[in-house]
């Protein structure tokens, strides 16, 4: 009970200190070489899947607005329309994901035809002058990967190791920047411990045990891709990169001098933020210092619970040395706002999320908190690679995006006057598409979509992110 004190202690003074933190605003905008870009699910945008998804959507009560993924957006067919629009933005970057039951529809029965749509769309868009960055694992599995237990056993990984080598060895000359899985605790947490997602679970032992095997496929696939992409496709040297998509939130306790919000917040973040990341990413401490400082970096760099048995306050898992060697060469960093953590004993695992006087959410809930962007990529310098913000917001009735992009911007500026070697700035998705469990009410895409008729408009306020790729930085 004493040590925890002491440990409570310590986070609390920890984030006095941060709360006082002024983002220094340098600068307008970015160096050559600076990508802008959006991204593209498959199941969310290209339609007509046969997945584990199409399954799920079938049971009544699974997705909020009742609604099947369909034809979606038919990004299948119109995919050239779609890159025509990201070269309008000013765009020169697309993540774009793959479907993995497409290209293994039966398992170790590749589609060739699939395989070759898939070279196609990723030469129109290299031709567009938008640098590819292909997602393997976009929260679907084919049939045949779920039958047999999907995320809930190892075997798993070495059927994503086999996806993973023929993609590269077909798909190497068009990709040079991989990304195995986009957001992995993220949907861990939604298929299995919140049971909003297949195969919807809802318990903490099959969490744990999805997030392992989620590990397993990263690292598998990194070394896969490594191995078996070997063809340079833009002729700068580089064969193949090799990163992870993490979602992260900026977390914080709601009352300061509360030990039980602050252990909270600690566990959060440690959870939600840092975990997997420390898994993949080994993190190196500042020379001279021992855990966290408490000058201004995130309050996930304060150590926290999950972290191989360290105590609130102490050092990262891998600060003495690197337990696992790394599995990541870069990082993409889908920042979805402020979570601010209040104990109340009535919620589940008595954890509150609030929105904080003089906030607003946009309309899935998440907080809008541009100011706390810029300190969770300083807090990312210590990963030791180059990083990427990506960021979205739902916003049905369009009055929130344009001030949303900009401000984001505008504090992405400011991380990289503090040292922050970002490389990338996106805005997510391109298209309203399908939203997993929510359907299609989300209006989070650049462009909105009468999915009757398939025609493609410009949401409002989505210009904000053309006239920033366009100046570079901030208009």
């Amino acid at each position: 009970m004493k040590r925890q004190s002491i440990g409570a202690i310590a986070c609390i003074l920890g984030m006095a200190l941060l709360v006082g933190t002024t983002v220094w605003a340098g600068g307008n905008g970015f160096g050559p070489g600076f990508l802008w870009g959006s991204l593209i699910s498959a199941h969310a945008n290209e339609g007509n899947h046969a997945n584990d998804w199409t399954m799920w959507e079938q049971m009544p009560g699974k997705i909020s607005d009742g609604s099947v993924s369909g034809q979606a957006c038919n990004h299948w067919q119109l995919y050239p329309e779609d890159i025509d629009w990201a070269k309008k933005l000013h765009l020169n970057a697309l993540i774009i994901s793959l479907e993995w039951s497409r290209i293994e529809p039966m398992q170790g029965q590749f589609d060739e035809a699939s395989l070759a749509h898939y070279a196609e769309v990723l030469g129109a868009a290299r031709k567009a002058g938008l640098r590819p960055m292909v997602v393997l694992f976009d929260h679907t599995l084919p049939q045949w990967v779920a039958a047999k237990g999907g995320l809930m056993v190892p075997a798993t990984i070495l059927d994503f190791d086999k996806y993973a080598e023929v993609v590269a060895k077909r798909l190497g000359d068009k990709v040079d920047e991989w990304l195995p899985l986009r957001e992995p605790v993220s949907y861990a947490t939604r298929a299995f411990k919140d049971a909003r997602c297949p195969p919807g679970m809802c318990d903490v032992t099959p969490y744990g045990k999805a997030v392992a095997v989620l590990m397993g496929m990263q690292r598998g696939a990194y070394d896969m891709l490594k191995r078996h992409d070997l063809a340079d496709a833009d002729n700068d040297g580089v064969n193949c990169a090799v990163g992870l998509l993490h979602g992260m939130t900026w977390v914080r306790p709601a009352r300061i001098d509360n030990p039980t919000d602050v252990a909270l917040a600690c566990a959060q973040d440690g959870l939600m933020n840092w975990t997997f990341l420390d898994g993949v990413l080994p993190r190196a401490l500042p020379a001279g210092q021992s855990g966290s400082s408490g000058k201004g970096e995130a309050f996930g760099k304060s150590d926290t619970f999950g972290k191989g048995g360290s105590v609130p306050g102490g050092a990262p898992i891998n600060a003495g040395g690197p337990l696992f060697p790394k599995a990541a060469d870069f990082l993409i960093v889908n920042y979805r706002g402020l979570a601010e953590i209040k104990f109340n004993l009535l919620k589940p695992l008595f954890v509150e999320r609030v929105v904080p006087q003089g906030m607003a959410a946009d309309d899935l809930g998440q907080v809008i908190d541009p100011a706390d962007l810029a300190k969770l990529l300083v807090s990312l310098k210590s990963v030791q690679v180059p990083v990427y913000a990506m960021v979205g917001v739902d916003d049905r009735a369009g009055t929130r995006r344009e001030a949303f992009i900009l401000e984001h911007v505008r504090h992405a500026v400011a991380a990289v006057a503090q040292g922050v070697d970002l490389r990338g700035f996106f805005v997510e998705p391109l298209l309203s598409g399908f939203e997993y469990e929510h359907g299609f009410a989300p209006k989070r895409g650049l462009l909105t979509v009468n999915t009757a008729v398939q025609e493609r408009k410009l949401a409002p306020g989505a210009d904000m992110l053309g006239k920033c790729a366009a100046a570079n930085g901030l208009p």
